[in-house]
């Protein structure tokens, strides 16, 4: 991995620094732009829900010490269900995005870092659509944190699998239905499966 990073960027790195610098130039900043598919696993209800179109990761490694950062973008979530089993519903789920995804390469394993809550936009029953039954606010009442690991051999320039578990916190500010959310939703186990390809 690193071999292949540093033939491709090096030469480029060192033709830079021959014509701005004369001074020794540190190792480069190499920055990423990657499209995210996959799904995340919700363990309680033993729900997959896909991650829409869209999503996307900003960030840059740094070849000094092959820390990576950045930020994820991902568009609300559709969650389908049954409550208690019995009556179809439809969620829209958005993870907002607490603190700076963070995370590197060691020893040829890629991990990263995600610190997000769920805030339930909308829920309704699917035969009043038009019915939100959570106020606005309604979300998790802290950060669920997800480790994620390579599933696929590292390369930056090819599409790269991570996967990790995370857990739901308790519900707040959901109105009569904060116990019902806490209930059905929150706990741990809950997984994600993500492929982050080069844009």
């Amino acid at each position: 991995m690193r071999a292949l990073i540093r033939t491709l960027v090096f030469p480029l790195s060192a033709a830079v620094a021959v014509a701005t610098t004369p001074v020794a130039t540190a190792d480069p900043v190499i920055p990423l732009n990657w499209s995210i598919t996959g799904t995340t696993t919700l363990a309680k209800p033993g729900l997959v829900v896909p991650i829409p179109a869209g999503a996307k990761f900003a960030g840059q490694i740094d070849l000094a010490d092959w820390k990576i950062t950045g930020t994820t973008t991902i568009p609300d979530l559709v969650v389908k269900g049954r409550l208690f089993n019995l009556l179809p519903y439809t969620a829209v789920v958005r993870q907002v995005s607490t603190k700076p995804l963070e995370g590197g390469i060691v020893d040829g394993q890629a991990k990263v870092t995600r610190y997000f809550r769920l805030k339930i936009v909308k829920l309704s029953l699917d035969a009043t659509p038009y019915l939100n039954l959570v106020p606005p606010g309604c979300g998790t009442s802290a950060d669920s944190v997800s480790t994620l690991t390579n599933t696929t051999p590292i390369d930056l320039f090819k599409p790269i699998g991570m996967a990790g578990t995370y857990a739901v916190p308790s519900f707040s500010y959901c109105g009569l239905l904060t116990p019902t959310l806490t209930l059905l939703m929150s706990g741990s186990g809950n997984r994600m499966d993500l492929t982050f390809t080069p844009a």
